[in-house]
């Protein structure tokens, strides 16, 4: 975080193949997390929920003050 980090994680219960086609089918929704999040920031990459063909989503999983909160000493 202190670097500046915009960190996105893919997750699923899928074979990397899946994993791969969904990041590329959610692409636009990254982009448009990336314009409107600066960082540094944590976010995930999630699977759609049932049908594989479709575009995932993206998450954010930990902000800049949210880890501040919680990690930062005083």
């Amino acid at each position: 975080m202190l670097a500046g980090l915009q960190l996105l994680v893919v997750r699923g219960k899928a074979s990397n193949a899946l994993l791969a086609q969904n990041f590329l089918r959610t692409q636009q929704k990254i982009f448009k997390f990336l314009r409107s999040h600066p960082g540094p920031w944590i976010a995930k990459i999630l699977g759609p929920p049932g049908n594989p063909r479709k575009s995932g989503s993206i998450e954010m999983w930990l902000s800049y003050e949210e880890w501040e909160k919680r990690y930062r000493l005083p």
